[in-house]
């Protein structure tokens, strides 16, 4: 276990990252998701302007009924239009954003071969 942790400790540390990140955005919801969104999207665009690539994603699928009722439902067209739309009069030209259907289980990734480790 040791030698796994320490060849793969940026892997590890990217994904404990995430984790704390998408916890962070759980306990936020009552804070509303769109103010949350629209806040993440302003502190990052402030810190890097478009020198980096931000990606507006849509593909949220639920997978079970959870507590929260804001995140028992896939993203919205009209809301991720807003969002799109709000990250270009924030200035944002340098992005990534998804069209079609991307809101699938088959985009959920296999969570069982973490299971291993």
């Amino acid at each position: 276990m040791i030698d796994f942790v320490s060849d793969n400790w940026q892997i590890l540390t990217a994904v404990a990252g995430a984790f704390a990140y998408m916890y962070r955005q759980i306990l936020a919801t009552r804070k509303g998701i769109r103010a949350l969104l629209r806040a993440d999207l302003i502190r990052l665009y402030n810190k890097y302007h478009d020198d980096i690539i931000i990606s507006i994603m849509n593909q949220y699928t639920p997978v079970r009924k959870l507590k929260y009722e804001e995140l028992n439902d896939k993203v919205s067209d009209s809301d991720y239009d807003e969002l799109i739309n709000y990250a270009y009069d924030l200035g944002v030209r340098n992005a990534f954003i998804q069209e079609g259907e991307t809101q699938k289980t088959s985009f959920i990734p296999n969570f069982d071969i973490f299971r291993a480790i």
